[in-house]
């Protein structure tokens, strides 16, 4: 198993333990969904969440573009799986997915993808309809229109990639279309778009180095977003910003660079109004999802786009409970490391390293053998290893 993903998973385990007490270790499970390239992967990722469907949403697979992310709110509306294009046009496996759910129209994002398009769909009798602008902006424009704005905006920086990926299933839950912005200015696009509407609210993702105050003076009934976060890693501000909105029992854990299938799982997650987790290089930032999804016991993570074989996660599952029949929670700690390591030859533990969040110092550090089910705590100003019983 890629020890990215086994780090992850263990994380989460522990986490249900020091951050909630009272998560069962059979209540988490983990599934990969993936295919041999994007394209099987957005069919694997349709299957998963639809029988048939009368609509479809079809964006460029070929590019990066984050104007696709503000499709997953129209993808939503029509309860549609969200497929790729190749840059030639439907790729074979697609076209069989759209006929496997007897997709009657299609949404066709941008003018990007392929003007062949509307002949093939049509040779399979399927109707599209092509929203288009001239930029990205216009393009966000063109799709919130396709919305409306009864239930509010949510107002995010073009260049903001990570920060669409995270907003676009909560955004698609509450039907409020995603509108793109530059910084220091807003396009005569979403201004015309705007003029005269009563926009309930508008979100603002950012704060003044995203955008400045002469941009959000054009929209009334602002409510900012703060984004506090390091490293560029936003997540956790957007998803604590609407956690009353957000259902936390089924997660789609994505790598945050493989935008494509970010925004593939991101109609999938709308349906059930779950989130999109971004994995990040830096392991501090898994630590951060956890802590939180973990607090909103969550049941299932889905890993998406991976091309390991994901293998029984039984042995993560004792560890949770060899530590959970010892450990009562009693204080507010969070996981600083994880590691699993070879203590002996063909012998391995798991060390989990704790940290108190009130004075920000090492409080323990667990070793968990999940074969011998023997657990260690290593005491953090002694070094002294003894026994992990009944803490």
């Amino acid at each position: 198993m890629n020890k990215k993903v086994l780090s992850f998973i263990f994380v989460v385990m522990c986490t249900f333990i020091f951050m909630s007490g009272v998560v069962k270790a059979d209540e988490l499970k983990v599934e990969g969904l993936y295919g041999s390239d994007r394209y099987e992967t957005c069919c694997k990722i349709a299957d998963q969440g639809w029988k048939s469907s009368d609509y479809a949403v079809i964006v460029n697979g070929a590019l990066i573009r984050n104007d696709n992310l503000c499709a997953t709110v129209l993808a939503k509306k029509y309860n549609a799986p969200i497929l790729l294009s190749s840059e030639s046009g439907i790729d074979s496996r697609v076209e069989s997915e759209l006929k496997k759910l007897k997709v009657k129209k299609v949404f066709i994002i941008g003018s990007s993808v392929s003007s062949s398009i509307e002949s093939q769909l049509h040779n399979i009798n399927i109707t599209a309809k092509r929203i288009n602008g001239m930029d990205m902006f216009q393009n966000s424009v063109e799709i919130a229109n396709e919305i409306g704005t009864s239930n509010g905006v949510i107002l995010v920086n073009c260049a903001a990639t990570d920060d669409i990926g995270t907003l676009a299933p909560i955004a698609a839950k509450l039907q409020m279309p995603v509108l793109l912005m530059g910084s220091d200015y807003a396009s005569s696009q979403v201004e015309k778009f705007i003029s005269g509407k009563n926009v309930p609210v508008a979100y603002v993702v950012g704060e003044k180095d995203l955008f400045s105050d002469a941009v959000i003076s054009k929209f009334s009934n602002v409510k900012r977003i703060e984004l506090s976060s390091i490293n560029g890693n936003h997540q956790m501000d957007i998803l604590k910003a609407f956690s009353d909105k957000v259902n936390f029992d089924n997660i789609f854990y994505v790598y945050e660079h493989n935008f494509l299938d970010i925004l593939s799982s991101s109609a999938l997650a709308a349906l059930n109004g779950n989130p999109v987790v971004l994995e990040y290089p830096k392991s501090e930032h898994n630590f951060d999802c956890v802590n939180l999804i973990c607090s909103k016991n969550v049941k299932k993570v889905n890993i998406i786009g991976l091309n390991d074989d994901l293998t029984d996660i039984s042995s993560e599952s004792k560890a949770l409970s060899i530590i959970k029949s010892k450990v009562k929670n009693d204080g507010d700690y969070g996981i600083s490391n994880i590691k699993y390591i070879e203590v002996n030859e063909g012998i391995y533990y798991y060390s989990i390293e704790l940290y108190d969040k009130e004075n920000q110092s090492l409080k323990y550090n667990f070793l968990v053998n999940t074969n011998t089910k023997s657990a260690y705590k290593i005491e953090a100003k002694t070094n002294k290893i003894v026994p992990l019983d009944n803490m």
